[in-house]
């Protein structure tokens, strides 16, 4: 009889073992499944090469793209139904294409109709003038940023075109169309109406809805991923090449407080939206970044028992208990985020601070500490203008003068 329990127990330890691979087999399947594909990127490139080639797009890229030898589709980034993102070769020279959709028809026409593509509108057809059409573009991105544009509407227009040639003097409909689908994505906007921060890519030019962009992948530096001991610290990149990617991020974080009319609110703050080339740093996806005005409005929506309720990814809200409602303040700042989600260690991140030299170890833990904890003197929109920001900033950069390793 103890055998026969025995036996059985053990049957069923094996069908628990096995019910457990299945599962993390589907799991597995599930999240490759998710994944961009070569074969779909291809399919996407093939379908809007066909729009360009019938006369639906425009842009200074689709030669390049559609008909040169010099393109060359290296790999994908993105998740099925996230924004394409895929790394190519142009000329020689390394790049990133980008587009929120997979297609064209996906964006709000400017014309209805227009981006279908069983329509029938030539690309020679005008149903816009130029001047009329500049308003219409001042109008969509002082929507978008949500603050006053003091530019004017032609040198707005300029702003937002890339690459030589890009729209001619005499506008047709469907460049604007072109230009229209890529102004409803507002990390085009921002790229390119602030393309003189040296913190943003370069954006060198686009094909429909999709532009090209300056190549400036991810690093290792910032993604490691978490081990233990003695081995994480053999494996960590070196110091003095995290102190300047801290640096970098710190001077970013100065910026978006003090180089804009107002302060630029990084809501979704992680290692991977951050590119790193030569210890330069640039933050190459800012898709959920918002102005004062339009991120208090994203705050102020839903109703809230706790100030959990409030927050919007990394823009942490307060909640008025009195009313239950979210009111349009932001508790935290993006020096506290960059702290929280890049320098500081945790279970699913080694923290880019990691193992700091011995003589400054215990000031930067107590500084990121002070940093995600401020106490109430420190509890102000602007991060960088802090005593702890700037003590964070000097010592950092001492380490690097020092040559600390």
């Amino acid at each position: 009889m103890v055998r026969l329990i025995k036996r059985l127990i053990c049957h069923l330890f094996l069908v628990l073992l096995l019910a457990l691979a299945v599962f993390f087999l589907f799991l597995c399947h599930k999240m490759t499944s998710k994944r961009c594909t070569k074969e779909g990127s291809l399919a996407i490139l093939r379908k809007l090469c066909a729009l360009y080639a019938v006369g639906k797009v425009d842009g200074n890229f689709c030669p390049k793209i559609c008909s040169s030898s010099s393109f060359q589709y290296e790999r994908c980034f993105n998740r099925v139904e996230g924004k394409k993102v895929m790394e190519v070769m142009v000329d020689d020279r390394r790049a990133v294409l980008k587009s929120r959709h997979a297609n064209l028809s996906e964006y709000e026409p400017l014309f209805q109709g227009l981006l279908n593509e069983d329509s029938g509108a030539k690309s020679s057809d005008r149903l816009m003038t130029r001047e009329t059409f500049a308003s219409v573009v001042h109008d969509r991105i002082q929507s978008t940023f949500g603050i006053k544009l003091d530019v004017r509407k032609e040198e707005l227009l300029r702003r937002v075109l890339v690459g030589p040639g890009h729209i001619s003097e005499d506008f047709t409909t469907i460049q604007m169309n072109s230009l229209w689908a890529l102004l409803q994505q507002e990390e085009y906007l921002f790229f390119t109406f602030f393309k003189e921060k040296s913190f943003f890519p370069e954006i060198y030019g686009a094909c429909g809805h999709f532009y090209v962009e300056e190549y400036f992948p991810p690093s290792a530096i910032l993604q490691q991923l978490p081990s233990h001991g003695v081995l994480e610290r053999y494996q960590s990149s070196s110091w003095q090449m995290r102190a300047k990617a801290a640096i970098g991020l710190l001077d970013i974080v100065r910026a978006t407080e003090t180089e804009f009319k107002d302060i630029l609110h990084l809501c979704d703050v992680k290692p991977e939206n951050f590119g790193i080339v030569d210890s330069r740093v640039k933050a190459i996806d800012i898709d959920i970044s918002f102005f004062d005005n339009t991120m208090r409005n994203f705050l102020e929506q839903p109703d809230c028992t706790s100030d959990k309720d409030c927050d919007f990814f990394d823009c942490h809200g307060k909640c008025n208990l009195a009313v239950k409602k979210c009111t349009r303040e932001r508790k935290n700042n993006n020096f506290q985020a960059i702290c929280n989600d890049v320098f500081l260690r945790k279970v699913t991140s080694p923290g880019l601070l990691r193992h700091s030299p011995p003589k400054i170890e215990e000031e930067i833990s107590q500084l990121l500490q002070k940093c995600v904890y401020p106490d109430e003197g420190e509890r102000v929109a602007k991060g960088s203008t802090t005593e702890t920001f700037q003590r964070l900033y000097r010592l950092l950069s001492d380490s690097i003068e020092r040559g600390d390793q």
